[in-house]
C-alpha cells in the first residue's frame, strides 16, 4: 500500500504564501465559481 502525506491548508493563506493575495474565509465563501476566484486574484497580481 502507497501512502500518500498530504498537507492541509486553508485557501486563504495558500494564497498569501502563493500570491501575496490576501482574502478573508468569507470573501472566499462568497465566489460562486472558481472563476470568480481566478478574476479575483488576477486583478490583484496586476
Amino acid at each position: 500500500m502507497i501512502s500518500a502525506k498530504v498537507k492541509y491548508k486553508k485557501l486563504s493563506e495558500a494564497l498569501k504564501d502563493t500570491y501575496h493575495v490576501e482574502l478573508s474565509e468569507f470573501t472566499l465563501q462568497r465566489f460562486s465559481t472558481i472563476g470568480e476566484l481566478v478574476d479575483t486574484i488576477w486583478q490583484e497580481i496586476i
